[in-house]
């Protein structure tokens, strides 16, 4: 029933009674409990990488991360399935290129994602 005076673009908030996270690939149940297993084959979605090549030559991807981010695998199983190469730089190895990532990107979280100098994620 529609209430005087209110158009149609009402909506109703509709939960998933199992959690965000249960219709994102990756995450599954293991004895109870919600993990995210990176080794998951996702099913990346279309995007078009031309954007950051250059007609000169390609922008380096530089990639932050740690051991034991599954963000960090799903990040280069993406790269990998776009058959992009990367230079991965681990900060729990080398605290000078977390500074240097903490600079660059502002972000103290891993995986940080650059195009060359364009901060990608």
């Amino acid at each position: 029933m529609q209430d005087e005076g209110q158009g149609d673009d009402r909506c109703e908030l509709v939960v998933n009674p199992r959690g965000w996270e249960a219709g994102l690939p990756g995450w599954k149940t293991v004895a109870g409990s919600r993990i995210f297993d990176p080794f998951h084959p996702f099913e990346f979605p279309e995007f078009d990488l031309s954007q950051f090549a250059t007609a000169q030559a390609p922008r380096p991807i530089t990639l932050y991360t740690s051991a034991l981010c599954g963000y960090c695998s799903a990040a280069k199983n993406f790269l990998r399935s776009k058959g992009l190469e990367w230079t991965e730089v681990r900060i729990d190895l080398d605290p000078a290129e977390r500074e240097r990532m903490l600079a660059r990107a502002r972000r103290t979280t891993v995986p940080q994602i650059f195009f060359g100098d364009t901060h990608v994620g």
